[in-house]
């Protein structure tokens, strides 16, 4: 007989220690004959592997093998070792990059396959999308938690800045008067060139559009 319970991340992401999860999901049985028991089994089980996700460092998954190809390829820097699980595979599910949904389902397979028990099947979903299942739908009892993470949105960067600058309020207005004679005069007429200078910090822009 197979149990199952569904993690669901709604379009937002991050694990303590992964043997705290197996040293628990270890003491547990399901040879209970109460279907309530055997469902409130499965929910704590759920939710200590939602609050593992949410906890964990990238830098304590460096021996898995997705991670070590993911640091090779420089797909994750030393930067993001200090991020947790759920945070990488949020934004590799944000790119909407099939190669990189790829690395998110490979990253969770590696790291739960080998700590949740045999007859315990799950599966993680964001925004819909199934990130990994493991086993087949056919389960006698289900347990659907869900999370949500700030942060992500499927085709939008995960990191970065956006600013947007809007005028408010009206501080000052200044009224100058240019006199020139208009283009074909036959005193001194031509073309009227008005130039208008001003300062924009751009030390701390790595990357914008200047609408005027």
């Amino acid at each position: 007989m197979k149990k199952g319970f569904l993690l669901s991340l709604d379009t937002m992401i991050a694990i303590s220690v992964l043997l705290l999860l197996a040293i628990f999901l270890a003491g547990i049985s399901f040879t209970y004959y109460y279907p309530e028991l055997k469902y409130q089994r499965l929910y704590l089980a759920g939710k200590d592997v939602m609050m593992v996700m949410e906890k964990i460092k990238i830098q304590d998954l460096q021996d898995l093998q997705t991670v070590q190809e993911c640091l090779n390829k420089s797909i994750l820097g030393q930067e993001d070792l200090n991020k947790t699980l759920l945070e990488i595979i949020g934004a590799f599910w944000a790119t909407g990059n099939q190669t990189y949904q790829d690395y998110a389902s490979n990253l969770t397979e590696e790291a739960f396959n080998q700590t949740l028990p045999e007859k315990l099947n799950y599966e993680i979903l964001i925004g819909g999308t199934s990130i990994y299942r493991s086993g087949s739908n056919n389960a006698s009892f289900l347990s659907r938690l869900s999370t949500i993470v700030s942060g992500y949105e499927l085709g939008k960067p995960v990191s970065g800045w956006v600013a947007r600058a809007w005028a408010t309020k009206i501080r000052k207005n200044t009224t100058e008067v240019f006199p020139f004679p208009t283009e074909g005069a036959g005193n001194r007429g031509g073309k009227l060139e008005i130039w208008k200078k001003f300062y924009l910090n751009t030390t701390q822009i790595i990357n914008g559009t200047l609408y005027v």
